[in-house]
């Protein structure tokens, strides 16, 4: 007799997997090169503490700590920034 194969999960599983594909990078650009993002984060800076700043595809990405989250929304509200989260 042949090996037993359940049959239940079959589509579940892609047919073919790349494994040596790899995923390109999304270039980043330091803050100072732009005016504009780098006056708002110097603004952001004096009232969050910000772990790291950079722009990625036209956009400022800034990281800050979990417990000051409110704080830089409405930092960059009073700066009438529009935000995407």
């Amino acid at each position: 007799m042949r090996k037993y194969r359940p049959k239940d999960n079959v589509q579940a599983k892609a047919y073919y997997t790349d494994r040596f594909y790899v995923v390109p990078t999304v270039p980043t650009e330091d803050v100072s090169t732009d005016e504009t993002f780098a006056k708002q984060l110097e603004a952001l800076e004096a009232k969050v503490d910000v772990k790291s700043a950079y722009i990625q595809i036209g956009q400022l990405r800034v990281e800050v700590n979990h417990e000051d989250n409110f704080k830089a929304i409405e930092g960059f509200k009073k700066m009438s920034v529009v935000m995407r989260c």
